[in-house]
């Protein structure tokens, strides 16, 4: 069958070979060259049709996609560093990289193995599990004909102590701080693994917030002294009795907030991020400290001036922290507060300007179309208004004077209409009156209203 469908492609590009006598000699190549990439197209599909496993299917699979996405080198990311205990796990993943993408991509569909599946197996994810014996192995992962591979470390070892390395005993108010554990197993004196992802971080009093467990991030809010434990946990995820602690101060030097945006406007559908930055004391010998960053430590809200609901919303979970989002055209205060010191920031966002919809109402919006006047002579004078609703935004926009008025009436009928939209009465009949916006801000969208007005004899 396989053989058949061979000679069929085959007996195809010949046929496509036979070209006509008229073509020149470049339009000859091109025409070969294309039924050359159509040829080597099929035999790939024949070839995944035919292969017997999932696996050859995925390899071929592979090679198609790095030759599409012209990527040249592969490298396995993840926890490497870390020993894995005896049915512990760590997550690898596979990033591609390719001159046009020097970021590199995460591989989705790489084929991983393990040297020694006794020492430890890996899942077609990326996940590795210690396996009953110690020892070191070797993780590879595939891409096409790219291949990475890591070497990684199962050990059993007993684990003895943990020990808390801080960058230092002191930390300025509403700042932050980077904490890293270390373990000390049993034989391994000499060698210890960080545990910083592997740890229960817990910070006590309630001035200070772990923000970031797995990378070990403090962020503190006020002045204090601190009591920071990295508590070891078990496979299972429990926490053992085994602790390591460590003592900081948090400075209460705090002198102001700064607000400032980044750049860009704020607008319905485009958000703005807002930075805060810390002013603190000079220190004990006159030196000042730089302006510091604290965006991710202060409390962020908004206040809208008009108080007609709220116009837009500040993230106060990372990573977006100080991200403002506009639900809507309006003005307000951005607030961001630490220790007791806030700074305000006047905001406005701008809306879509989509025009909604536009309506015609008389100077007493109480009195409905159609509109019945009784005219009592010798002249009568009714105001009409345009206005206009905006999508995003709040309430009607004037646009009396923007607005194209227009009148239908009988012929000869005692009735005027000045451009902005005042209608002068001189007897009775009915008028139809018109006011027509164009949206210049939208494509010249265009809307308009027709309201009808009666005029009786009193």
């Amino acid at each position: 069958m396989r053989v058949s469908i061979v000679f069929v492609l085959v007996c195809v590009m010949i046929l496509a070979l036979r070209l006509p006598e008229g073509l020149n000699v470049m339009a000859r190549l091109n025409k070969i060259f294309a039924t050359l990439r159509i040829f080597i197209t099929g035999l790939i599909v024949l070839s995944i049709v035919a292969c017997d496993s999932d696996g050859d299917a995925l390899l071929l699979s592979n090679l198609v996609e790095v030759a599409d996405g012209d990527f040249t080198s592969v490298e396995i990311t993840g926890d490497t560093s870390t020993v894995i205990e005896v049915g512990g796990v760590t997550n690898l993943s596979l990033t591609a990289f390719s001159e046009s993408n020097p970021l590199g991509t995460t591989v989705d569909t790489a084929i991983w193995s393990s040297s020694d599946s006794g020492i430890a197996t890996v899942a077609s994810d990326g996940t590795v599990t210690g396996g009953s014996t110690d020892g070191e192995v070797d993780i590879t992962a595939s891409f096409g004909n790219l291949t990475a591979t890591r070497s990684v470390r199962i050990s059993s070892a007993a684990l003895v102590s943990v020990e808390i390395n801080e960058q230092s005993a002191v930390i300025n108010e509403c700042g932050a701080m980077q904490f890293t554990a270390s373990g000390i197993f049993e034989g391994e004196e000499d060698e210890p693994r960080v545990l910083t992802n592997l740890v229960d971080w817990t910070v006590s009093p309630g001035t200070a917030t772990f923000v970031d467990e797995e990378a070990g991030l403090l962020r503190v809010t006020a002045g204090d002294v601190l009591q920071v434990t990295a508590t070891s946990v078990d496979i299972d995820g429990n926490s053992t009795d085994i602790a390591g602690t460590a003592e900081v101060t948090v400075l209460s030097n705090l002198v102001a907030i700064e607000v400032e945006a980044d750049d860009g406007e704020l607008a319905v559908g485009s958000p703005l991020q807002y930075r805060a930055f810390a002013t603190y004391e000079e220190d004990a010998s006159g030196t000042a400290v730089d302006e510091v960053e604290i965006t991710d430590s202060v409390t962020w809200s908004i206040l809208d001036t008009a108080l007609s609901g709220p116009f837009a919303s500040v993230d106060n979970v990372l990573p977006g922290r100080g991200l403002v989002t506009a639900s809507r055209a309006g003005d307000g205060e951005l607030t961001a507060s630490c220790a007791g010191i806030e700074q305000q920031e006047l905001i406005t966002a701008a809306g879509s300007g989509i025009l909604a919809s536009l309506q015609i109402v008389p100077l007493n919006p109480e009195r409905d179309f159609p509109l019945a006047v009784t005219f009592t002579g010798p002249e009568i004078v009714e105001q009409f208004f345009a206005q206009a609703l905006f999508v995003d935004q709040i309430g009607f926009e004037d646009v009396t004077d923007e607005a194209d008025w227009t009148l239908e009436a009988d012929p000869g009928t005692p009735f005027v209409l000045d451009d902005d939209g005042t209608l002068t009465i001189n007897g009775i009949g009915t008028a139809m009156v018109t006011a027509t916006f164009i949206d210049e801000n939208n494509n010249n969208a265009i809307l308009s209203d027709t309201e009808q007005v009666n005029v009786t004899a009193q």
